[in-house]
């Protein structure tokens, strides 16, 4: 009889603890979830408190992306023009992550536009609510036969 009441008593310690760990696991799983939802949040940058800005504010923003892109130099041997459409993200810190090609004008021109969106500095991140948030931001650019390109640069 005190064998069964040993292996009874050792199997309920072993159901309780197995219990207290199923919940523990269960409530940070869901914590976990919470804040990787919260953290993903991205809004639109006309919808928050104070906007997304580039280092040196928009004139720098444009000098920034003429000045320093080059045109592919296949591009414009083939003639390729047209308006591009680009999107990122400024996350909470200011770094540009996540850049994609919307509207797409050839392969080499989005690269080139690609590679200089992720070289971009840091940017004063948007807040909202006075908390530093993630942006999507876009930007279309029309490329034209007048780009600068650089003999032998091509992508």
């Amino acid at each position: 009889m005190k064998n069964a009441v040993k292996i009874f008593c050792s199997a309920m310690r072993s159901i309780v603890a197995f219990s207290f760990m199923v919940v523990v696991m269960s409530s940070c799983a869901s914590h976990k979830s919470v804040t990787s939802y919260v953290d993903t949040i991205i809004y639109d940058n006309d919808s928050v408190t104070t906007k997304a800005e580039f280092s040196g504010g928009q004139g720098e923003y444009y000098r920034y992306l003429n000045n320093n892109f080059e045109y592919p130099y296949h591009a414009k041997l083939q003639g390729e023009k047209g308006k591009g459409i680009y999107a990122f993200v400024v996350n909470q810190e200011g770094s540009v992550q996540d850049v994609e090609v919307i509207q797409s004008v050839g392969y080499s021109i989005d690269k080139a536009m690609v590679r200089l969106i992720e070289k971009m500095p840091r940017w004063e991140p948007a807040t909202h609510n006075g908390d530093p948030v993630s942006v999507r931001m876009r930007i279309e650019k029309d490329f034209g036969s007048k780009g600068k390109a650089k003999k032998g640069y091509d992508v």
